[in-house]
């Protein structure tokens, strides 16, 4: 039997295709916050995020970056549902 739940395993893959593929949307997004509210912290993150999406898009180890990445969260996952495991052994 499959010991994760569907959800979590659908959040960390929506998750990781987000980080690889959604970080020009998510740059955009605050482009367009800082048009709406003139608030100027909203431009440095813009530029922060434009600058780290530039830089990670045409960085040739994004793939294994992206895959260290769902490792380190696949291992999250199953170290939690290992003490979930052990606390209902327990009770």
């Amino acid at each position: 039997m499959w010991p994760y739940s569907t959800r979590s395993l659908l959040i960390l893959i929506a998750i990781l295709v987000f980080v690889h593929f959604g970080t020009p949307l998510l740059a955009d997004a605050f482009f367009e916050l800082y048009h709406l509210l003139k608030i100027e912290t909203l431009y440095s993150i813009y530029s922060a995020l434009r600058y780290a999406t530039a830089q990670y898009m045409f960085w040739s180890n994004r793939w294994i970056v992206t895959a260290l990445a769902a490792m380190l969260a696949f291992l999250f996952l199953w170290f939690r549902q290992r003490r979930r495991t052990a606390k209902a052994a327990m009770q």
